[in-house]
């Protein structure tokens, strides 16, 4: 997290808010250096965490910015929990979904990530809608725009080649059921995204 990082600007400078905006995700790589930069740029930042029990897991995010550590609180939130992220979304207008479920082991069942990483972000952009957020943030995998683009430079116009992925039977199926039927229950709830 070195100083350079202090350059980047994650929101409008024109967005004034009172309210923190929210984090998922709070100790993973990623959303550990997006709370610093939103602290470094004077925004209260609300992060979760599976759980506060554990202080050792978390206590660094408040030496990120030592001298910010009262802009950041945490919540108690788990992906694959519902209820809990009602708690977490409450009075925030923004969101950075960037928790997943990264586990320390290879998966004998790719199940174990995949059902986690699509209903835990069915599970924010319902509480988002439900709460009232006015933005949803969401990040990725590389796999979104990788499958079919390797050896050259990619943006924001790349996507995975879909040719590539109909000759996965194993993402074909992803795409198909689970990801089609999860999104069948939210879809008229995140016409507000588009």
């Amino acid at each position: 997290m070195g100083s350079s990082c202090s350059r980047i600007s994650l929101v409008d400078s024109t967005l004034r808010t009172n309210t923190p905006l929210l984090v998922t995700g709070a100790t993973g790589y990623l959303a550990s250096h997006i709370i610093k930069l939103l602290l470094q740029q004077g925004y209260k930042v609300r992060g979760t965490v599976r759980s506060l029990a554990n202080k050792d897991k978390y206590q660094f995010l408040y030496d990120l910015i030592p001298e910010k550590k009262q802009n950041l609180e945490l919540a108690e939130a788990d992906l694959t929990d519902k209820a809990s992220w009602g708690k977490a979304v409450e009075g925030i207008e923004y969101i950075f979904h960037v928790a997943s479920p990264i586990p320390p082991y290879i998966p004998k069942d790719e199940m174990e990530i995949i059902r986690p990483a699509i209903d835990g972000t069915l599970n924010v952009l319902e509480a988002a809608v439900q709460k009232g957020a006015k933005k949803v943030v969401v990040t990725s995998s590389c796999l979104a725009i990788f499958v079919g683009n390797a050896g050259r430079v990619l943006t924001e116009d790349d996507w995975s080649k879909e040719e590539v992925i109909k000759g996965n039977p194993r993402v074909n199926y992803w795409q198909k059921e689970l990801l089609g039927n999860s999104m069948k229950r939210t879809k008229i709830k995140l016409r507000w995204l588009l």
